[in-house]
Parts: structure tokens; sequence; C-alpha cells
């Protein structure tokens, strides 16, 4: 009896720089280490699939998900269209049908196909060749050495290829980062929701509709050069804002400015 051929895949590759790929910064923006991890446990669904496609068009998968990790239905689906939204997840696919996939994913997933065939037939020849070795275990030293010299080639072909497959995996992964990077270090203008998501992180007490206005009337520019972090940008306000507190909190608490500010003021 033949035995059935594995789909899907029992792990995946999880870089070490995920967590700076610049969409997920977003999910994780809006909905923390939830969002993060709403994210990676869908990947585990999805590559476990044998078309490596997650369909989630009914509420019992919703609630199912939802319950694994202790949150809320519509906090899941939330966090779901926001992973839909900055691209983790193809838009046309979730709009269409409710699958959850990626032109990434698929590829990653090809290579892994790709290996397991070449590692599939790796083993067939091994076999074939060991049979006919049994079989013709009365023919001349020169044909065992003939099936020899064909098993070490098959097994050096097997191990180019693992080694080319491996080579295209680092480029890509090196492409990523590096694209990554130079999103990072590209200036993005913020949203108000945005400014004010930080803001309240930090709970500087910083306007976010303020901020916004004033950088977006001078072309969002930190003197005459254009800005690169407008979060650091948020952080010297708050600096500002809390040396002004500090200063009238002063003045208020020294009798003796007060007495000559008021003097003043009578002449």
């Amino acid at each position: 009896m033949g035995r059935n051929l594995k789909s899907g895949m029992d792990y995946f590759d999880h870089s070490t720089t995920a967590h700076a790929d610049i969409k997920l910064e977003k999910v994780m923006a809006w909905y923390g280490a939830e969002g993060y991890a709403v994210y990676f446990y869908l990947l585990e669904k999805i590559y476990a699939e044998p078309d490596y496609e997650l369909q989630i068009n009914d509420e019992d998968t919703l609630i199912l998900i939802a319950n694994r990790l202790k949150l809320d239905t519509n906090k899941l689906r939330d966090i779901i269209a926001k992973c839909v939204s900055v691209g983790l997840f193809d838009e046309e696919k979730y709009q269409l049908g409710h699958i959850l996939t990626s032109h990434g994913i698929k590829k990653r997933a090809d290579e892994v196909e790709t290996a397991r065939e070449n590692k599939r037939n790796y083993k067939n020849s091994r076999l074939q060749n060991k049979n006919s070795s049994e079989k013709n275990g009365d023919c001349s030293r020169e044909n065992t050495d003939s099936s020899e010299k064909n098993a070490i080639l098959d097994r050096e072909n097997a191990h180019i290829k693992t080694e080319q497959i491996r080579t295209e995996q680092n480029k890509t992964e090196q492409i990523k980062t590096k694209e990554n990077s130079t999103a990072r270090h590209c200036f993005v203008k913020p949203t108000v929701e945005e400014i004010a998501v930080y803001c309240a992180e930090r709970n500087n007490g910083v306007d976010a509709e303020q901020f916004f206005a004033f950088y977006e009337s001078v072309g969002w520019k930190v003197g005459n050069k254009s800005m690169k972090d407008w979060k650091s940008a948020v952080i010297t306000w708050e600096k500002r804002n809390r040396e002004k507190q500090h200063t009238v909190q002063s003045q208020s608490t020294n009798p003796f400015l007060n007495l000559a500010m008021q003097s003043r003021g009578t002449k």
C-alpha cells in the first residue's frame, strides 16, 4: 500500500527581524502584542493547510480562534481586517472569499514543496539502487561500482539543489530586510489618529491635532531640514510642555517673585 504524500507544513521559518516589518509594526501600533500574536497564530494555521489558504468565512471558525487566543470575537475581526489593509494578507482573496494567504506565503510554501520533492526523489533513487543491487547480486564488481557512483551522484545533486534553495531563501530574506530598513528610514507623515495613540501611550498631554496642524503648516520640517522621525518631535514637545509647567509652578511657589511682579504691575 502506497504511503500518503504529506501536505501542509509542520513548521515555518520565523526571522528574528520579523517584528521590524513595517506592515507588522502598523498592526502593533494599533493592537500591540495582541496584533503580533494573532498574525503569527494565523500564519501557523495557514501553513498547516494543504493549499496554504485559511478560510474564515463562518462564525464558528472565528469563535474557535478567538477562544484559543483569549480574545473578543469583534476584536479578532478588527485585527484581521488591519492585517489585510496593511498588506500582510492578500486583500483580493479576503474580499472575495474571506481567505487568508499572500504571495509571500505561497512563494515560501513552493520552496518547501520543492525541497520536499527533491528529498523524496533522492530516497526513491536510493531505494531503487538498493533493490537493483539485491536483484543483481551475482553481477560483476564493475556493475556494483557503477551503482555506487550513481548513488553518490544522486546524493551530490540532491545536496546541490538543497543548497541552491537555501541560497535563494537567504537572498529573499536579505532583500526583505533591506526593503524594511529602507522603509523605516523614509519619513511617512503620520495621521492625527497615530499621533493621538502615541501620545496616549506616553501620557504626555500633547495635543495631537495641534501637533499635526503645526507641522502640516511648515511642510513637516524641523528648522530648515525635513523631519525624519515624528515620534522624536512629539518627545521634544513633551519636554517643552514639561519645562513650561515647571516654570509656572516655580513662579507660583515663590512669594518674593509674586510680590515683585504685583508691585511692578501697580506702577
